[in-house]
């Protein structure tokens, strides 16, 4: 990595309760076997585009279409899933979006997926 860039570091993340966040996985290990999650930083702020301001409809919905193709992408559990809508729903809430909106992305990311 010193070579790409000389102020460029590389740092291993250390291991803490049998757990690793990597950029925005995180990893799990129990009884020597691994399961995956999905990470938040402590800092997000969970602010996007609000629904109601003057951009386009697919500027407003981009964060939320990787939200929720990084949910349906992971190898988590199916429970770990469910569990990682609810947030994408509240931050759609907050943010002006009616739910139905979210929840007819999360069909279409789902056919294109099967497609």
């Amino acid at each position: 990595m010193k070579n790409v860039h000389k102020y460029l570091e590389f740092k291993l993340p250390e291991e803490e309760s049998k757990n690793i966040n990597y950029l925005d996985i995180s990893i799990h290990r129990i009884n020597n076997n691994f399961h995956l999650g999905i990470y938040r930083k402590p800092t997000q702020t969970d602010t996007t585009i609000h629904f109601i301001s003057n951009h386009p409809l697919e500027h407003k919905l981009s964060a939320y279409k990787f939200y929720v193709d990084r949910m349906l992408s992971t190898l988590v559990t199916e429970q770990t899933r469910q569990q990682k809508c609810d947030p994408i729903c509240t931050i759609a809430r907050n943010n002006g979006f009616p739910l139905q909106i979210i929840h007819n992305l999360r069909n279409k990311v789902i056919r294109t997926q099967k497609t």
